[in-house]
């Protein structure tokens, strides 16, 4: 189950993000990372840090993109899914909690979302990315 990705990463110079969008497709806000290099694992001292975070290493951009600054929220998703014609994730997990559209909050994360459905989300060309 795949709920969100969030970069927990100290970016150096020159790797910031630069200026940002709103789309109008998803409502979501992206900012521009840019390439560069950056450093990718946990501060010293960081008494949180998983232990496959531990090693600190140099890492390089090679090709800019777009992110989105938030997790993807319920809205978001549901124009995904409208304008690719595919179902939305369930709306009760297994102890019958209510989720997704069920939940009744469109600022809250999806959830419940698979590996293929996220990997088809961010992919470039969809509706969505503006991407060819």
């Amino acid at each position: 189950m795949l709920v969100s990705l969030l970069a927990l990463t100290a970016f150096s110079s020159p790797v910031t993000a630069i200026g940002g969008k709103v789309n109008p497709i998803d409502g979501q806000y992206y900012v521009c990372i840019p390439p560069g290099i950056l450093m990718m694992g946990c501060s010293p001292g960081d008494s949180e840090c998983a232990d496959a975070g531990k090693s600190v290493h140099e890492v390089k951009i090679t090709t800019g993109y777009w992110a989105g600054q938030t997790v993807v929220t319920l809205t978001a998703y549901q124009c995904y899914s409208q304008a690719m014609r595919t179902a939305m994730p369930p709306e009760k997990d297994d102890s019958g909690r209510l989720l997704n559209n069920a939940a009744a909050e469109d600022k809250l994360p999806v959830v419940c979302v698979t590996w293929d459905e996220a990997a088809g989300y961010c992919a470039p060309g969809n509706l969505l990315s503006g991407e060819k």
